[in-house]
């Protein structure tokens, strides 16, 4: 089972010092690198260098093509 997690827990986890929680749950997680980036950004809450995390999986985003249905 592929895990993907959003900026949200990674965050909130960093600020209460237990990223570690993660692996412990779900072992590797996936990230793509738009939440690495934003998560790399900063701000208030310090965030470890995710792409240096072991369990961290960064991955490539695919664009969703538009497509529109007529009815």
């Amino acid at each position: 089972m592929k895990v993907f997690s959003n900026t949200t827990p990674i965050i909130a986890l960093s600020s209460i010092q237990r990223l570690d929680v993660l692996p412990h749950l779900f072992g590797k997680i996936h990230l793509v690198n738009e939440v690495i980036d934003e998560c790399t950004v900063g701000g208030h809450i310090s965030v470890p260098t995710l792409t240096e995390i072991d369990w961290i999986i960064p991955v490539n985003s695919t664009p969703i093509q538009n497509t529109s249905v007529l009815l």
